[in-house]
């Protein structure tokens, strides 16, 4: 159910960013890209306990097609680089000193999405300003990880090779969404310019094992230029 919604969505969107015909022209409000940066998070729940990270910052960086020029309402179909994860730091303990010896392992997990989504938006003008809501469904397609582990041998090494085997058995994708409020204006000059912020649940985990799962959720900081 979930890849046949995924092909379905994927296929819709990848149509929409490559019609040429005159009438897709005439139907779109505006297009432009969107660069910004994720403060991310992950979330591990298993059947009696529930694990949330450090946030670690990332990139995200895109493109979009507003369609529908009807004065309240619209529709963003997006196309963006996404990087989600989380960073922990882990305090060194020993025989001598079980509360911590003030050393830590710091281990930062970044996971790089190509993410699809489809947004429909509601527009007010206030002004020379405008101000929105979107909201909607998005799917992330995984396109590698990165696994940093700060701190002294062998435990730095023992946490890499785990993260590493950890993530190989990571999904290829997960349907999440897409929620957030913005402001642009095209006052000041010859283009669109805003800022926008959203947060971006997934709803389906992005790895899971018999006794736990771990999910992805993030805020997206972004400034939008449009044309």
């Amino acid at each position: 159910m979930h890849f046949r919604f995924i092909y379905s969505l994927t296929a819709a969107l990848i149509a929409i960013f490559s019609t040429p015909s005159t009438t897709a022209a005439q139907t779109i409000r505006c297009w432009g890209v969107k660069l910004g940066i994720t403060d991310a998070n992950q979330t591990i729940s298993g059947n009696d306990f529930t694990l949330e990270y450090s946030s670690r910052i990332g990139l995200s960086a895109g493109i979009f097609a507003e369609w529908l020029n009807h004065p309240w309402i619209s529709v963003n179909s997006e196309i963006c680089f996404s990087q989600k994860g989380h960073r922990l730091d882990i305090p060194i303990t020993t025989a001598e000193f079980p509360d911590g010896t003030g050393e830590f392992t710091g281990e930062s997990i970044g996971l790089n999405y190509i993410s699809i989504a489809l947004l429909p938006k509601a527009r007010i003008a206030v002004g020379p300003i405008e101000l929105y809501a979107l909201a909607g469904p998005r799917v992330d397609f995984a396109i590698g990880h990165t696994v940093t582990i700060e701190g002294r041998e062998p435990i730095r090494s023992y946490l890499e090779a785990g993260w590493n085997s950890n993530l190989s058995h990571s999904r290829d994708a997960q349907i999440g969404g897409d929620f957030g409020v913005g402001c642009t204006s095209n006052a000041l000059l010859p283009m669109i310019l805003g800022a926008e912020v959203r947060y971006s649940p997934d709803f389906t985990p992005s790895s899971q094992f018999p006794n736990s799962s771990t999910t992805n959720h993030s805020w997206e900081f972004l400034l939008v230029v449009g044309f």
